[in-house]
């Protein structure tokens, strides 16, 4: 069977550190610790000196304007040549887990605003990004008990389900006793998107 390549995303080193000894030998691992390189490892990125090279190369010229052709062929054109520019780095993924509760990223904030680094259900939007990039195995996993965090709580309504191709499975008790410390049962979850991993 070959290695699934999976993305786990969690700020805490204890369970990234988990992540690692549990799926290391039997997946190709990428640990990552921020939501800016989850979101780097899983967002899609259109380059634009790319789109201008081919549209010289393929139309001669990158002009849209200067194309003598209908309204619809330019349409196809830009098309084509948007799809030929777009990489999507989460092809490269079977499975993302990620944490729900992580730090703030500064990304796109004021500086008077104080939210960066403070906790909140930031996985919930890696996980949706991963889906929307075509990821179909995403698993939302926290330690917070949800008597004592709304976020950690909401994710009670989920069960693991498959719509479209997609499993996604959401857990507030997904742990493990490691060395004195419990830590999130990554094996449990990955084996729970893909139910021939024990």
């Amino acid at each position: 069977m070959k290695k699934l390549n999976v993305l786990v995303f969690d700020d805490s080193k204890k369970h990234r550190d988990a992540a690692i000894a549990q799926l290391g030998k039997k997946c190709n691992l990428t640990v990552v610790d921020t939501y800016d390189k989850a979101q780097e490892l899983l967002a899609t990125t259109y380059d634009y000196k790319l789109a201008h090279k081919l549209s010289k190369e393929k139309y001669g010229s990158d002009d849209p304007a200067v194309w003598k052709v209908s309204p619809d062929e330019r349409v196809r054109r830009r098309e084509e040549l948007s799809r030929l520019a777009t990489s999507n780095p989460a092809e490269k993924f079977d499975a993302v887990l990620t944490d729900l509760m992580v730090p703030a990223s500064q990304q796109k904030l004021r500086q008077s605003c104080n939210l960066a680094g403070q906790e909140m259900p930031l996985g919930a939007i890696i996980a949706l990004l991963a889906i929307h990039n075509g990821v179909k195995k995403v698993a939302v996993v926290t330690d917070s008990n949800h008597h004592d965090n709304p976020a950690s709580a909401a994710l009670d309504c989920f069960q693991t389900s498959m719509c479209e191709g997609i499993e996604l499975f959401c857990t507030n008790h997904c742990v493990v006793e490691s060395c004195g410390e419990y830590v999130k049962d990554w094996a449990t979850v990955l084996g729970v998107l893909c139910r021939e991993i024990k």
